[in-house]
C-alpha cells in the first residue's frame, strides 16, 4: 500500500513541474512526494476506524487537495475538497482534478458546504475549525451533520487546545503579533505577513481615499474583530455623522482577518465544546485521546519530553474533568445516527 501511495505521489510532482503551477503549489507537492508528508496523515485517516475502499470522502480546508491521492491510493471512490479561498481551489482544479478525476472541488460560504445530503462516508477537518469564523461553525457543524450519511464519520484535529495551560498562554502571544504586527514578527508558530490592523488600514484606504491618515489610523485600531461588508458599513456610518462603538483589541481574543471571508487566526477550543457541537448535529462524538511518550533520541530530548509525560499524567490524576485530553491538540471522532 505505501508503495502505490508514493507512486501516486511521484506523478503528483511530476505534474507539477510544470510551468504554469505556481511554486507554492510545486513547494507542497514536492513536501508530499520527497519528505513523505502523507504519511503524516495516515494516523488520523486511522481513527476513523473503517475502510476507505468505495466511500465518498469530503476534506473541508483542503487547500490545494493535497491530500486527494492519498485518499484515492486508500480506495476512496470520490474525494470532494472544500475550501473557502478560490486562489488554492483553481490550482486544485486545475492539477489535481484534471489528473485525478475521482477528486473534485467546491468553495464554502458562510460556512455552508455545496454538497449533496447524506452523501458522505467519511468527513475531515484537520487543522481548520480554529481559522473559521467562530460565528459560522455552528452553520458549519451541521452541515456536515446534513452531509454525512448514518454510520458516517467525522475526524477533526486542531492543535488549539484551550484545555492546555501553555497552549492557552502561547495562544496570547499568537492572537498578539496577528492583531498588531509588525509584519515579520516571529510567533513561533509562523511569521506575521501583514497584520490584521495593517490591513483594515488598507481597506479603509482603499473605500475612503480622500480620509487622513489619522482618521485611518484612528477607524483601524477601533474596529478590532469586524470584517467584510460590516465594516465598511459601520465606518460609512461613522463618517456620516452615526454613532461609533470603539472596538479596540482585547490582548487574549483571537484576530479576525478584517477581509470578507472574516477568517480567524488559531481560534482556541475547549475539546468538550467540540465534542457538544457535534452531537447537537446529530453526531456521537468523543476523543481519541493519544498519551505523550518519551522521545529516546537524546539526552535533552528525553528529558524535555519526560516532562511532558509527568505533567501529563499528573494532571490525568490531579483533574481528570478539567483536564480530559489535554495535549497540546485534540482528535475528535464523530459518528452520525441520525
Amino acid at each position: 500500500m505505501s508503495d502505490s501511495i508514493q507512486v501516486e505521489y511521484d506523478r503528483l510532482k511530476a505534474v507539477s513541474a510544470g510551468p504554469v503551477v505556481s511554486d507554492h503549489f510545486r513547494q507542497f507537492s514536492n513536501l508530499f512526494a520527497d519528505q513523505q508528508l502523507w504519511k503524516s496523515y495516515i494516523w488520523l485517516l486511522d481513527i476513523a476506524d473503517k475502510p476507505l475502499k468505495g466511500a465518498t470522502v469530503v476534506d473541508i480546508g483542503c487547500k490545494y487537495g493535497h491530500l486527494m491521492p492519498l485518499l484515492i491510493a486508500k480506495g476512496a471512490q470520490s474525494t470532494i475538497g472544500v475550501d473557502v479561498d478560490d486562489l488554492y481551489l483553481q490550482p486544485a482544479k486545475d492539477v489535481i482534478a484534471a489528473n485525478w478525476p475521482q477528486a473534485s472541488f467546491v468553495k464554502s460560504e458562510w460556512g455552508f458546504l455545496p454538497i449533496k445530503s447524506d452523501s458522505a462516508d467519511l468527513i475531515i477537518v484537520n487543522e481548520v475549525i480554529s481559522h473559521v469564523n467562530p460565528g459560522y461553525l455552528p452553520t458549519m457543524f451541521s452541515e456536515i451533520g446534513r452531509i454525512l450519511r448514518v454510520g458516517g464519520r467525522v475526524i477533526i484535529s486542531d492543535g488549539n487546545n484551550i484545555a492546555n495551560d501553555a497552549c492557552r498562554q502561547d495562544l496570547v502571544n499568537v492572537y498578539d503579533a496577528w492583531e498588531n504586527g509588525p509584519e515579520g514578527r516571529n510567533t513561533g508558530r509562523d511569521v506575521v505577513e501583514g497584520s490584521f490592523l495593517e490591513l483594515r488600514k488598507q481597506r479603509i484606504r482603499g473605500w475612503f481615499p480622500d480620509l487622513g491618515a489619522d482618521k485611518v489610523d484612528y477607524l483601524a485600531l477601533n474596529t478590532s474583530g469586524l470584517f467584510g461588508d460590516y465594516l465598511k458599513t459601520v465606518i460609512e456610518r461613522y463618517l456620516s455623522g452615526g454613532e461609533f462603538i470603539e472596538r479596540r483589541y482585547r490582548r487574549g481574543d483571537c484576530p479576525t482577518n478584517p477581509g470578507d471571508g472574516g477568517v480567524v487566526m488559531e481560534y482556541g477550543f475547549y475539546p468538550q465544546q467540540v465534542e457538544m457541537l457535534l452531537g447537537m448535529y446529530g453526531m456521537r462524538a468523543h476523543q481519541v485521546e493519544f498519551a505523550p511518550r518519551i522521545d529516546w533520541s537524546g539526552a535533552k530530548r528525553a528529558l524535555g519530553s519526560g516532562y511532558v509525560v509527568a505533567n501529563y499524567w499528573l494532571r490525568k490524576i490531579l483533574q481528570p474533568n478539567a483536564y480530559r485530553s489535554a495535549n497540546w491538540g485534540f482528535q475528535i471522532l464523530g459518528v452520525k445516527e441520525r
